[in-house]
């Protein structure tokens, strides 16, 4: 994969779970949707990662509205969910 469409897939996601996780933060039944966000952050944060290990598209996507993306992952893979 080339470096901006890497840097643009990872931008992405970026948005993508930010949202996941402003929209966890503001439901009333966390149980409700809580299975099907972990699931999406799960999906997208591969494509994060994708980025954070090639060394060209990890250094643009750094600090800032970025900073927080590692833990927002961390947080959604330590929930637990009743699947049904």
């Amino acid at each position: 994969m080339n470096f901006l469409n890497s840097q643009y897939i990872a931008i992405r996601a970026a948005n993508g779970i930010h949202g996941i996780s402003n929209m966890k933060n503001h439901i009333m039944n966390k149980n409700l949707l809580l299975c099907e966000m972990k699931k999406e952050v799960s999906r997208l944060s591969e494509d994060w990662m994708d980025c954070k290990s090639d060394k060209a598209c990890s250094k643009e996507v750094d600090g800032g509205f970025f900073l927080n993306i590692d833990g927002i992952i961390s947080e959604f893979k330590n929930e637990t969910c009743e699947d049904n």
